[in-house]
């Protein structure tokens, strides 16, 4: 395993311990919901870890993760300027307490401007998710 995802899984651990302490002070149902960049993609240790207690947005609606998240034109610019090849990944998810209910899930900022097909909101695109809370 490599050591940035042993340090991924450590940090899965220590939001657990975080988020049980907090939902076990505070007897109410709680929706959770963690977004973000993960730095790790879908199979990663890390990221099934994420799995085995919180669903995937995406992959709810979609039945996989996306094809990648990492990786416009910006990110492959940004990768030329240091020296390092072009790369795409999915490593950015939204996921959420297991009993709720994703109502869609989608990818923003997945097109460059109209007037540059080089220009991008940012090197990676956004997840979106709805969800009914009930």
């Amino acid at each position: 395993m490599p050591y940035e995802d042993a340090v991924r899984q450590q940090q899965v651990y220590a939001l657990y311990e975080w988020l049980d302490q907090r939902s076990s002070a505070d007897s109410s149902k709680h929706v959770i919901i963690i977004a973000g960049d993960f730095n790790a993609t879908p199979e990663s240790a890390s990221v099934l870890l994420l799995r085995s207690r919180w669903c995937s947005a995406y992959a709810t609606v979609h039945g996989d993760e996306p094809a990648w998240t990492f990786g416009t034109p910006l990110a492959v610019r940004n990768n030329v300027i240091r020296g390092k090849p072009p790369c795409r990944g999915t490593v950015d998810y939204i996921f959420a307490s297991p009993d709720t209910v994703v109502v869609d899930a989608q990818l923003v900022c997945d097109r460059s401007a109209p007037a540059d097909p080089h220009l991008f909101a940012s090197d990676h695109v956004g997840v979106y998710a709805e969800f009914k809370l009930t």
